[in-house]
């Protein structure tokens, strides 16, 4: 009998322990685990999802006063990919789309952070693409914040999702027949210090 309640003790004091964390700071990328996809409308056809594979940036985050919190996302437009590679290098050319020679980053840098209802947000920030920065807003939800099972950091994942219009980034090419509103998925987790 003992022993059990030796056992719940140390189960109960894990726990506290865990509540009382201080999640707080700074963050790095996980790229192992950090998607970004957009999706648009194909001629009424279909709506393809593609995604760019690289990217990095840091996350302070604060969750007390979620204003002073900030993120910064630097993407690798070169690493865009929706399956086909002769499409890959039709939307990393300098005539229609990304021209990624002479713009290979695609940035993002919040302006505001603002907490709502349970662990929802709203993102706003600039973003660069070809040179032009526009703002945009973006739906957040905080998914879980714990420390990582295997490399015992702690751990923050996201979801977010937002609506474009490329136009606005000289993205024009075969609009209308392609939409020009295009939906923003991200899928990101970020990686702290060990508690």
């Amino acid at each position: 009998m003992h022993k059990y309640f030796v056992a719940l003790l140390f189960l109960l004091s894990t726990h506290v322990f865990a509540e009382d964390i201080n999640y707080a700071g700074q963050y790095a990328i996980d790229n192992t685990h950090a998607y970004i996809g957009f999706s648009y409308n194909h001629l009424g056809f279909s709506k393809p999802i593609l995604y760019f594979r690289t990217m990095d940036g840091a996350l302070h985050f604060d969750e007390q006063n979620p204003r002073k919190s900030r993120v910064n996302i630097t993407i690798d437009a070169t690493s865009i990919d929706t399956g086909v590679p002769i499409f890959d290098d039709h939307l990393r050319d300098k005539k229609h789309f990304f021209n990624t020679k002479e713009h290979p980053k695609i940035r993002f840098r919040s302006t505001s952070i603002k907490a709502l209802k349970g662990d929802k947000y709203q993102l706003r920030g600039n973003l660069t693409i070809k040179g032009v920065t526009r703002p945009v807003t973006l739906k957040a939800t905080l998914n879980k914040k714990g420390i990582h099972p295997f490399k015992k950091v702690k751990a923050l994942g996201f979801s977010a999702t937002g609506t474009l219009k490329r136009s606005d980034w000289k993205l024009n090419y075969a609009v209308p027949n392609v939409s020009d509103q295009v939906g923003l998925t991200i899928e990101i987790e970020f990686h702290g210090d060990k508690p």
